[in-house]
């Protein structure tokens, strides 16, 4: 948890300026976005309130709030523009890490990234390009921007497989034999003694 925290502090500093935001307020809320993480177990619903509430008095207002409302399963909305810059560079921050991307990254090694992870988490890829777009972010430009920990992929890619045919179990033995035989003998070139016995 401690890096993927650092990733997020790092991206959010990154996008202050781009944004017209505080890099040192920005950058403190993403590492200590996730801070009640261990401690909310399996209520999701107190992660982000927990967490704002031990840092009452100690960050700005629109800190909290955006800490306050990261996770959708608050069921608290993201209004200001670093409440959205938090939820974006916390699902950027899972990417990176799940699927290893390290700088230099191009547009086409990001969008297959997202790709497969959209396969298991799709609200991630959902939440980066629809900021992105929203913000007229390049994601590219964010992630080569910004200094990225040593870290190993969450989970390895599968090397891709092909699939065999099917069978097709509801065919008996002697049909499936007479329609190979078949659509053999169609491919076959026909000589014209077997052309003039048709007509």
């Amino acid at each position: 948890m401690r890096s993927h925290s650092v990733i997020v502090s790092r991206l959010m500093r990154a996008l202050a300026p781009m944004l017209g935001g505080n890099p040192t307020d920005w950058e403190l809320v993403g590492l200590l976005h996730d801070l009640d993480h261990d401690l909310v177990g399996d209520d999701k619903a107190r992660h982000g309130p927990m967490a704002a509430g031990m840092l009452a008095g100690r960050l700005p207002e629109a800190s909290l709030r955006a800490i306050r409302v990261h996770d959708y399963r608050t069921g608290l909305r993201p209004t200001t523009i670093l409440d959205r810059s938090l939820i974006f560079t916390d699902s950027l921050s899972r990417l990176i890490e799940d699927q290893g991307i390290r700088p230099p990254c191009t547009p086409s090694i990001l969008l297959n990234a997202i790709r497969e992870e959209c396969t298991s988490k799709p609200w991630i890829g959902e939440n980066v390009l629809v900021y992105a777009g929203r913000e007229g972010i390049a994601i590219w430009d964010v992630v080569n921007g910004v200094e990225l920990p040593n870290l190993t992929p969450q989970r390895p890619r599968p090397a891709p497989t092909r699939r065999a045919p099917a069978p097709r179990p509801h065919l008996k033995p002697a049909t499936a034999k007479r329609r190979r035989r078949a659509s053999v003998e169609r491919r076959k070139p026909q000589t014209s003694r077997q052309l003039s016995s048709r007509r």
